[in-house]
Parts: C-alpha cells; structure tokens; sequence
C-alpha cells in the first residue's frame, strides 16, 4: 500500500485520487475496498470523494512504527526474548 501510495506521489497524480464513502463510514475507514462497501454498506448511498494520500501515508508509518517496536524483543519464532530468560 506504501509504494502505490508513493507512485502515485511521485507521478503527482495526488490531486486525482479518489474513495468511496458512506455517511456511516468513519475516518478511519477511509479508501476501503468496494467489496467491503457491497457487504457492510450494500443499501446507502455511495460517494465519490477525495483521498489524501499525506493523511494515508502519516497513519502507515504510524502503524509501521508501532509494529516495528512490538517486534523489537521477539526472536525468530516470536517469542519475547525477556519471556524465554525469565524461563531459564
């Protein structure tokens, strides 16, 4: 998602991206996919709207960062490593 979101920077097509919407859907849900829209909105009005692709790519690294300080501590098999000394 991260590197079409930076294509898409890159080629300066940011201004011409668009989503779809309901009026039920947050924020967060922002630029899902259109089978997602049939199965949890399939009776309201869809429409098409603006992405920001700044505001997508802001919550990816904040979720990339997170991720990545979750794993700081796990070993290959995902194990945290504070787990396995206390063990021993």
């Amino acid at each position: 998602k991260v590197e079409v979101l930076q294509m898409l920077q890159k080629r300066k097509l940011s201004k011409v991206v668009k989503c779809m919407e309901t009026d039920f859907m947050g924020d967060a849900q922002q630029g899902v996919h259109p089978l997602f829209l049939g199965l949890h909105h399939p009776k309201e009005e869809w429409r098409l709207v603006s992405f920001s692709i700044d505001d997508a790519m802001e919550s990816l690294a904040d979720l990339v960062r997170k991720t990545e300080h979750k794993n700081v501590n796990k070993n290959d098999k995902g194990v945290d490593e504070d787990v396995l000394q206390n063990k021993e």
